[in-house]
């Protein structure tokens, strides 16, 4: 009888334990004060469109993405557009985070070497300095002397050359790409035609000097028309006794220079 009694009490003891466990509220989640975590804005590479701040808290040695009017309230925009905008703002904590934090939110400076390209117009050589069209492009977009600084860019004597795009305000890095000068066609100057006296000619062998000259100090060849006409290597053309009266061609070529490709001019020698 006295081990029953002892048992229902037991049971009596259990069953007015179980109410209180079942329904016993559960402790509130701490509230979490921005003011002592660290709260910043990720910076943004300029795209050239108004962006907006992604806020992130170091919370418990985590980072957590906080998400606007869930998280948090605002005071102030919390966009931008350019390097030079200046976007500063303050966030109040709601829900589970309490306190404000100030934050600073910016646009870094896209790189060249990453978006750019950059090209440049070849140009002919003309005895003068000269500046290439240089196109430095992001995209489809064409920038800028707002954008880009260009270097290298005037030149003179034919060759290829280096010629640098450097991003500047809302751009940085440096892209380079070649720029061309050829080099240009000659004009030999001199007389395209030369008389010789048939009647001198008929009595004895004739000399006539070929004079023509390049731009540029260079070497020529002489190709006659005829075996009756001989040129030496200095332009002086003979023409030999007894040559009937006609016209004859000698082919003169350049040879090429720094600034000029190989030329040629067709001297006419009539013996008349």
């Amino acid at each position: 009888m006295k081990k029953l009694r002892k048992l229902l009490a037991v049971v009596m003891i259990v069953a007015m334990m179980i109410p209180v466990t079942a329904f016993a509220a559960e402790p509130s989640q701490q509230a979490i004060n921005l003011a002592e975590c660290s709260v910043y804005a990720r910076s943004a590479v300029y795209n050239g469109e108004v962006q907006v701040a992604e806020i992130r808290a170091i919370v418990d040695g985590k980072v957590v993405s906080l998400k606007k009017d869930v998280d948090y309230t605002l005071s102030g925009a919390r966009t931008a557009q350019n390097v030079s905008d200046e976007c500063i703002f303050s966030i109040n904590g709601v829900g589970k985070y309490t306190g404000s934090a100030t934050v600073a939110f910016e646009i870094v400076p896209a790189n060249l070497k990453d978006f750019g390209t950059v090209t440049a117009k070849s140009l002919t050589y003309t005895g003068e300095s000269q500046t290439s069209l240089v196109t430095v492009k992001v995209g489809s977009k064409v920038l800028s002397s707002a954008d880009v600084t260009i270097k290298g860019n005037v030149r003179k004597n034919a060759g290829t050359y280096k010629v640098y795009a450097a991003g500047k305000g809302n751009y940085t890095g440096v892209i380079n790409t070649t720029v061309t000068v050829n080099k240009a066609k000659p004009n030999l100057k001199g007389p395209s035609v030369l008389k010789v006296d048939a009647a001198k000619v008929k009595k004895a062998a004739q000399k006539v000097a070929i004079k023509v000259g390049a731009p540029e100090t260079t070497t020529y060849t002489y190709t006659s028309s005829t075996k009756n006409i001989t040129v030496s290597k200095s332009g002086v053309a003979t023409v030999a006794k007894g040559t009937k009266a006609g016209t004859y061609k000698v082919l003169v070529k350049s040879a090429a220079t720094h600034n000029y490709t190989a030329g040629s001019k067709i001297v006419y020698i009539v013996v008349k």
